[in-house]
């Protein structure tokens, strides 16, 4: 799920896609690239260790990346895309045609490639509608627990966020503080209700997790903070120790068997304010590490959408080889190794094939304005 968060307007507005791309050039938010790759680099081992071991228990710090890993990813959509294109908002003209062209370059050839390689590895027939709706993207908006590829419904979600995001930008800027408090509240309004939804299992629970009104949350607070340029605030001892808080309080809180306790009930307000604050926290502080890891950490968070749309392809078809070879390896070295294939996976997929499409977005989107 990574963004590639860049722009472009109408010939008509002072946005223009030359001026949006220096604008991008000059402001990337390299510490919000650091959080995805780590965020992606969770969810990647959580699978794994699930996918060899079972489910994690409620009290596991990766049965808790697993789940909030996603909603940070949310978050950090949010905070990119509020971040620049609320820039273009304050023009008055929202560049609807390039945002969702760029959009689609950006997510829908690897998420396409991942449904594909999905059907003919699971040796499973789905249906016809079935397939259509996912290499369409339709299924965000006509089944958005239909996804056929593993962790498609967060991409769903995503698509449902894209459309929303105009609407955001222009509550947000509104100067009637009226329509922000209406937001506000409906999202309020829509996090209580699902969070207090009576359930026995996560499992059970599953189908109305997922739902994109209960993930919107993070999604609406992150298009704030980018909004409000938040990480251009003066930084004091607060911000760090929040930030610090947030994720001893995310790791250590008590919750414990299913992990259904997770996402119901105060757990609910309590992880998801960590979440909040620890994506908050970092989008502030602008940490600077040891430059080799500090490269390596924006090199993951280039590769993120790779990696989380191959992970699961690239365990199926690892434990399958070694099932055919008839070797029987150590637990953690299958679980090792499918790391190190992932990750390399993911860089040649981005370098040679997410990179192309997002090239032919901005070729496409040059082209259209050019000739209107």
């Amino acid at each position: 799920m990574g963004i590639c968060v860049s722009n472009a307007g109408s010939p008509a507005t002072a946005f223009t896609d030359r001026h949006l791309s220096i604008a991008h050039m000059q402001s990337r938010l390299y510490q919000i690239d650091q959080l995805r790759g780590i965020a992606a680099c969770g969810i990647m081992i959580f699978h794994f260790v699930s996918f060899r071991f079972g489910e994690l228990p409620a009290d596991s710090i990766l049965g808790r990346i697993g789940i909030y890993g996603v909603s940070l990813f949310y978050v950090i959509s949010g905070i990119a895309l509020g971040h620049v294109y609320g820039e273009a908002q304050q023009t008055k003209w929202f560049p609807y045609r390039s945002f969702f062209v760029k959009r689609y370059f950006r997510l829908m050839p690897l998420f396409i490639l991942a449904t594909v390689m999905t059907i003919l590895l699971s040796k499973k027939a789905f249906p016809a509608s079935e397939i259509i709706l996912n290499v369409t993207g339709l299924f965000a908006l006509f089944d958005y627990d239909g996804g056929i590829a593993t962790g498609a419904w967060s991409i769903g979600n995503e698509w449902v966020f894209y459309l929303m995001l105009p609407t955001l930008l222009a509550i947000w800027s509104h100067p009637n503080n009226m329509w922000r408090r209406i937001l506000i509240a409906l999202t309020i309004l829509c996090f209580v209700f699902f969070a207090f939804t009576p359930t026995t299992s996560l499992a059970a629970y599953w189908n109305t997790y997922i739902h994109p009104l209960n993930q919107c949350v993070f999604f609406i607070a992150g298009s704030a903070f980018g909004y409000f340029h938040w990480h251009q605030r003066p930084i004091d001892w607060k911000t760090p120790l929040l930030g610090a808080a947030a994720l001893v309080c995310f790791i250590f809180y008590p919750i414990a068997g299913d992990r259904i306790g997770l996402v119901t009930g105060f757990n609910r307000l309590i992880l998801t304010s960590c979440v909040l604050l620890l994506a908050l926290s970092w989008y502030r502080m602008n940490i600077r590490l040891w430059s080799p890891l500090e490269q390596f950490l924006v090199k993951l968070g280039d590769w993120s959408y790779s990696i989380y749309m191959l992970h699961p392809l690239v365990w199926m078809l690892l434990v399958g080889s070694l099932k055919w070879l008839n070797w029987q390896w150590n637990e953690f070295i299958v679980i090792a190794t499918a790391c190190v294939i992932c990750l390399f996976a993911s860089m040649i997929s981005y370098n040679w094939f997410e990179r192309p499409a997002m090239q032919m977005a901005q070729r496409f989107i040059k082209r259209k304005i050019s000739n209107p």
